[in-house]
């Protein structure tokens, strides 16, 4: 026993010899319950009130269907379900004037390194452009009390995305006038029109047509 305490104590990785329990608010709470050891059995809820003392506790929030809407700091990723609740609520890429739906990713607003929480508060839903621009060109982002959100260039200051005014016209410049397209024709527009091929055929047939004897090689003015 000694030498296990020892070795654990110089371990590298503090959770190799961690035991993990589960246990429900209520069940901590009352006396009728009972907690889960993973892995392994039930225990008593004053066992696990007593392992509470001195053991690391982190809260996993869910909803009334048992599915996750806060993990805290158990786990870097989002499950599944938050991922659905996450694009179920931002539907797009939330960088003003983007709209990507596809190819998009949760960030963690108060980044993990730095003490943030895996829950849906602290997540936004970005494409992965805007994304690489808040982790390599020194974007930020911010949530305000409405749940807007607000980016942040890497001068600090916010960034208000705007509209391309309209051009305007130069003075003595006339307006350009709307163009006239034109119709089918009708048809009595057409019967005109064949009407007046006809007499130009007609026409080009009572001409005398002029003399070709050149081809039979003799002086058409002997």
């Amino acid at each position: 026993m000694p030498l296990c305490s020892n070795r654990i104590a110089v371990d590298a990785d503090p959770d190799r010899a961690t035991v993990v329990v589960h246990a429900r608010l209520g069940d901590l709470v009352g006396s009728d319950g009972a907690a889960e050891v993973e892995g392994g059995g039930r225990i008593h809820p004053e066992t696990a009130r007593r392992l509470l003392c001195d053991a690391r506790v982190q809260t996993v929030l869910e909803d009334a269907s048992g599915e996750p809407v806060r993990l805290g700091r158990l786990s870097r990723e989002p499950t599944p379900a938050m991922m659905r609740q996450l694009r179920y609520r931002d539907v797009e890429c939330r960088f003003p004037g983007c709209g990507a739906r596809r190819f998009t990713q949760a960030h963690h607003i108060v980044w993990w390194k730095e003490g943030g929480t895996t829950d849906l508060d602290n997540l936004v839903l970005v494409c992965f452009f805007h994304h690489k621009l808040v982790h390599e060109l020194g974007w930020s982002l911010h949530r305000d009390q409405d749940g807007s959100v607000e980016w942040r260039k890497p001068d600090g200051n916010p960034y208000i995305p705007f509209a391309t005014p309209p051009k305007q016209r130069r003075p003595g410049r006339p307006l350009a006038q709307p163009r006239t397209w034109m119709s089918p024709p009708s048809i009595a527009n057409g019967n005109r029109y064949a009407g007046w091929l006809a007499q130009k055929a007609a026409a080009a047939s009572s001409e005398p047509t002029p003399r070709n004897d050149v081809t039979s090689g003799a002086d058409p003015d002997p």
